[in-house]
């Protein structure tokens, strides 16, 4: 896990801890600081063809979802119960 992914784990940790009290203004602290950060906007990205010849067409669903279940279906059988 990276650090920033740690570090908000604790603050989500902590938050719980704060009196009830405090929370409007630690709402009021948040909101100040995300607008003085300039967030960038997110755009939808479109990430149709993003597969495209890397080799998953040559793929046939079909016939491997065929053949894990054949396999599935022989471990199954030879279990001991």
């Amino acid at each position: 896990m990276n650090t920033t992914a740690i570090m908000k784990t604790e603050m989500t940790r902590e938050l719980a801890m704060i009196p009830e009290d405090k929370l409007n203004e630690l709402q009021h602290f948040l909101k100040s600081l995300l607008s003085q950060t300039a967030l960038e906007k997110r755009t939808a990205s479109n990430l149709r063809g993003i597969w495209k010849h890397r080799g998953f067409e040559k793929l046939n669903i079909e016939a491997e979802l065929h053949k894990a279940r054949n396999e599935l279906g022989v471990q199954i059988l030879k279990r001991d119960i």
